[in-house]
């Protein structure tokens, strides 16, 4: 006979759905509400088992095994960038101790870190120390680099590379960007409409009403605040025109010449 059982959507109840796939029972992820008593589990528990029989539970979607391993690829990613934006930090608050500014050179490309290297310092424990942050932040970088060329190979492969290639077609959406929203919001279709597409990663106005007075607030934000980052950001660049690209010169031949045409004559082409 098929069990019915419903856990608290989470690190331990995704382990348990996806052992328990295709054993004779429907399992049903719930989001984290009232109805989970921590402090008393076994009377919590008998509360779900009789909302679940009742059908008052509303169960959310739970991401299969290939969606998970993507999920977690992107998770290790952004917490490698993370450690990478602190390591960084770390190395210019000991410039600005020592007060070694680099002015007119743009942050972290080759030629600044040239300039690091090229360092020295009077005290030999500084010196240690500034070589200890830039080795700890050379490592962070080819971390990060290291998941991105992962997560550009496993695309191609994943059932999300349509909705990835499309949402690449919006400005300001790029591949990581395209690829972290997929992997965390899953099928955007199971929302039904946008408001509660928007709802989910808390991108819609907050209410506070009492009888026929209703005031709207700010933005919940109750929800991930990752999906809400890589939501805002793309949605800053469509206050700007567009940039257009100045014209190219055509050539033609093999010596690379320009073709030009006088204003009052024709192009005999």
């Amino acid at each position: 006979m098929p069990v019915c059982i419903c856990h608290e959507a989470g690190p331990t109840g995704g382990g348990i759905r996806l052992r328990l796939q295709g054993r004779r029972a429907f399992v049903r992820d719930l989001a984290r509400t009232m109805a989970f008593d921590r402090a008393r589990p076994v009377r919590a528990g008998d509360r779900l088992a009789r909302l679940l029989r009742a059908g008052e539970l509303t169960p959310i979607r739970g991401p299969d095994a290939a969606h998970q391993v993507m999920r977690d690829l992107v998770r290790a990613r952004d917490s490698a960038a993370e450690d990478q934006c602190h390591k960084r930090q770390l190395v210019s608050a000991f410039l600005l101790r020592q007060g070694r500014v680099c002015h007119r050179t743009k942050p972290w490309r080759l030629r600044h870190r040239r300039r690091l290297q090229s360092r020295r310092f009077d005290h030999p424990a500084s010196q240690i120390v500034s070589e200890g942050l830039l080795q700890s932040e050379r490592t962070a970088t080819e971390r990060v680099d290291r998941l991105t060329e992962h997560i550009e190979a496993l695309v191609p492969e994943r059932e999300l590379a349509p909705a990835v290639h499309a949402l690449r077609a919006l400005r300001g959406v790029g591949l990581l960007g395209a690829v972290s929203l997929m992997a965390k919001i899953g099928d955007a279709r199971r929302f039904g409409c946008p408001v509660k597409l928007m709802a989910d990663p808390g991108l819609v106005p907050s209410e506070h009403s009492s009888g026929k007075t209703a005031r709207r607030g700010g933005t919940t934000r109750a929800a991930n605040s990752r999906v809400r980052h890589k939501l805002v950001e793309p949605a800053r660049t469509y206050r700007l025109p567009p940039s257009q690209e100045p014209r190219r010169s055509t050539s033609c031949g093999n010596n690379r010449q320009r073709c030009r045409t006088s204003p009052g004559k024709r192009n005999p082409d």
